[in-house]
Parts: C-alpha cells; sequence; structure tokens
C-alpha cells in the first residue's frame, strides 16, 4: 500500500541512516515491523513549497508489544506528478520518550 506513495528518487532520512528508492524504503519498513505499532499525531503542519507540500508531523509511536510511547518527528515533501502525489523526501526522527498507551 505505502509503496505507491514512494517513487525510484524518493530519499528517506531514518534516524540518520538514508535510504533511497521505493524499493528500499519499503524493505527498511518491513524490517521495522510497523504493522502492529499504534502511531497517535500530536500536531500536522503543513506549507506549500513549489508545486508541493511540505508536511511536518509530531506525535507518538508505540512499537509492537511495548507499552509505553517514544516521540517522533517526521517531515516530508510531498511532490507532485501530473494527477498524482508522492513522497519526493523522507525525515523521520525518535525524539525522546512519550507516555504509557492506554490498553
Amino acid at each position: 500500500m505505502l509503496a505507491g506513495v514512494y517513487r525510484p528518487t524518493s530519499l528517506l532520512t531514518w534516524q540518520n541512516e538514508q535510504i533511497q528508492g521505493a524499493e528500499s524504503i519499503m524493505a527498511r519498513f518491513e524490517q521495522l515491523q510497523f504493522n502492529e505499532s499504534v502511531f497517535k499525531k500530536d500536531s500536522v503542519d503543513c506549507q506549500p513549497l513549489g508545486t508541493g507540500v511540505l508536511v511536518v508531523v509530531n506525535g507518538e509511536v508505540a512499537l509492537q508489544g511495548e507499552r509505553y510511547a517514544l516521540k517522533f518527528n517526521d517531515v516530508f515533501h510531498l511532490a507532485n506528478e501530473g494527477q498524482s502525489w508522492y513522497i519526493a523526501n523522507q525525515i523521520f526522527n525518535i525524539v525522546g520518550g512519550g507516555t504509557q498507551m492506554s490498553e
């Protein structure tokens, strides 16, 4: 599902690790096992950037099986390609401890 939002030229910086291209990005996400993780967004801010959009998301993520969430910051550039959009650049960082997740 997410593979369609990345292109071969897309660049992801994940905790200071740079990953280029849709296939490599999706392989990294599979390694992280996010399918059972719980995300909670605290804020979303957007600005126009050329013909695209710059998006900043702050929130918390409770990784699979963890009771405590971690605070994260995700910044990405949505680029326009005809009638569709894709993630051209993305920077994701865990920025600290969060709260205990409710059961």
